[in-house]
């Protein structure tokens, strides 16, 4: 994200210029919401790839995103290279234990879902008893965006029927791409 304000935009080029990047992807501080350029560099990272950013704080929003691209580059072998914090993940441009920190931290996301998956009968008994419709259909909604099994989804929200977490999303305007067609 490079703001048209910022006085290091310049600099902020330069450096990654002279990375030496074959693509780079820019979005305009008026995208900041959607980050369209950002969604698609991230879509199209394959294994091997290497990532340059002028900092993760212009990256990423928040402890739980950085956790993500962290993964995200663990699983798919993605050198990340931050040139403000002067990261490299394989410790080539800027030497120091950065991938082992980064594999700690890639791992977080998932020991957090672990650990609220330990407690999710307190959590399923607060939602259901809650009787909040809105708050129990977001939260269906939101794990099937994130892509969540439906049997988790069930678990998390309380939900009996797999029909039922179909109805909530399509009513909620998401497109509806897991079922399968039994019928051929």
């Amino acid at each position: 994200m490079l703001d048209p304000s910022n006085k290091y935009r310049k600099d902020d080029m330069e450096k990654i210029q002279s990375a030496k990047c074959d693509t780079i992807f820019i979005d305009n501080i008026e995208d900041e919401e959607t980050r369209p350029q950002w969604n698609h560099m991230m879509n199209g990272l394959k294994k091997g790839d290497e990532l340059v950013v002028v900092s993760l704080c212009n990256a990423v929003r928040g402890l739980r995103n950085l956790s993500t691209l962290f993964d995200r580059c663990r699983v798919l072998k993605v050198r990340l290279i931050s040139l403000r914090d002067r990261i490299d993940s394989w410790e080539e441009m800027y030497p120091a234990c950065v991938s082992q920190l980064m594999d700690v931290i890639a791992t977080l996301q998932g020991d957090i879902l672990n650990f609220r998956h330990s407690n999710k009968t307190s959590r399923i008994k607060r939602i259901v008893s809650s009787g909040n419709r809105t708050i129990r259909a977001q939260r269906c909604v939101a794990l099937y965006k994130s892509g969540a099994s439906i049997d988790e989804i069930k678990k998390e929200t309380g939900f009996n029927s797999s029909s039922s977490i179909y109805r909530v999303v399509k009513e909620a305007g998401e497109k509806l791409d897991r079922r399968t067609n039994k019928k051929k």
